[in-house]
């Protein structure tokens, strides 16, 4: 596939931009800024970044990608994965799409479906901290905090653009790399977290991925598989 870069010197969010001009963007569009001053992550956490992170949004119109937004999901953190591990250890995915160093949070991914009378694009916004030598947030770490290295955004940029390719090609042939990428670093599996199922907060194992892309949770005695959206874990309740 062939990405088409459109950089910004700045602005409010990539995901936004791309959603207000969705009519006019193609396929494999990317939106690239050095500062994003209002962007916004799961949960509608806040996400900003300057030109020490990397903020971008890929445009997705392609049919077949459009009725498998949950691969799609869990292909971008793939791709995170990919190109951070070469750069650090300790990087693993907490499913479906933050990547991890540690127990810190370095990205995360914010998926958007766009629908008028049908969904006609998913706005993928991928969000990382690079060489930031400070962040906000405790639980949050960048490249740079891990190893003492400065890098080349755009650099990393191409990185994860270049293995998204090649994930998403192998997806489309029928191998699906990606899930054995997520439950060989699985940074959910074999933990023990409290987890809100039916408005009741439950303690829950955490197991593997399934070629669904549900995630196997176990509680009261019983194994279930989950969504994305479904639940949302605290590990450190």
């Amino acid at each position: 596939m062939k990405f088409n870069i459109i950089e910004l010197e700045e602005v409010d969010s990539t995901n936004k931009y791309a959603k207000d001009n969705i009519e006019e963007l193609n396929n494999f569009d990317v939106i690239f800024t050095k500062r994003q001053t209002s962007g916004r992550g799961r949960m509608g956490r806040v996400w900003e970044a300057d030109n020490k992170s990397l903020a971008f949004s890929i445009v997705i119109k392609d049919s077949k990608l459009l009725n498998d937004f949950e691969s799609l999901s869990i292909i971008s953190a793939a791709a995170v994965f990919r190109a951070l591990s070469t750069k650090c250890d300790k990087v693993s995915i907490k499913w479906p799409n933050d990547v991890y160093i540690g127990s810190k949070k370095v990205c995360g991914i914010l998926s958007e479906g766009i629908s008028y009378d049908k969904l006609v694009g998913i706005i993928d916004g991928i969000g990382i901290n690079v060489n930031n030598s400070s962040l906000p947030l405790d639980t949050a770490t960048s490249l740079f905090m891990e190893t003492g290295k400065e890098y080349n955004i755009k650099d990393i940029l191409f990185s994860v653009l270049n293995n998204f390719d090649d994930l998403i090609t192998k997806h489309f042939n029928g191998n699906n790399e990606y899930l054995d990428i997520i439950n060989e670093n699985n940074y959910l599996f074999g933990k023990t977290a409290y987890a809100e199922i039916n408005k009741q907060k439950k303690l829950v194992k955490i197991y593997n991925v399934l070629p669904n892309n549900h995630l196997v949770i176990e509680y009261d005695g019983n194994k279930k598989e989950i969504s994305t959206g479904e639940i949302s874990f605290h590990l450190n309740d």
